[in-house]
């Protein structure tokens, strides 16, 4: 639900943000959608587990060095374009079938996960992405 219309400038942006127009800025929620609605982005804290959380951070890591190209989790020089597959701007991948990958799934999968987007579009009636994986290294 993006109005693609709507575009939101501020000093800190260089291009226009579509605004979502599932949020009221007149409201005020008392969760994360006003941190949505005031800064463009939100951070959830506490929708999983800890334990889990570094389960699928893990398993990201397992699949990014079965490339066998370098990366190594535990060395940060081995954070870079030639020792990592193909990563887009701003952290996208959107080859190598990452986007059906079996963390992708478990995090679109997690109940939690989903009552967040539910709860942001008032409805349980979802339908997740399929086109891209976003990892952002250190």
């Amino acid at each position: 639900m993006v109005n693609e219309t709507k575009i939101h400038e501020s000093a800190s942006t260089v291009r226009g943000t579509p605004v979502l127009d599932c949020l009221d800025p007149n409201v005020q929620y008392g969760d994360f959608r006003d941190d949505l609605n005031r800064d463009g982005y939100a951070v959830v804290k506490g929708v999983l587990p800890v334990q889990r959380c570094n389960e699928y951070i893990d398993q990201i890591h397992e699949w990014l060095e079965s490339f066998n190209l370098g990366y190594n989790r535990n060395d940060p020089s081995t954070v870079r374009e030639d020792c990592l597959p193909i990563i887009h701007q701003k952290g996208l991948i959107q080859a190598y079938g990452a986007p059906h990958e079996n963390f992708t799934w478990g995090v679109r999968s997690e109940p939690a996960i989903i009552d967040v987007f539910a709860k942001l579009f008032g409805t349980e009636d979802l339908l997740t992405s399929f086109d891209a994986v976003n990892v952002s290294l250190a």
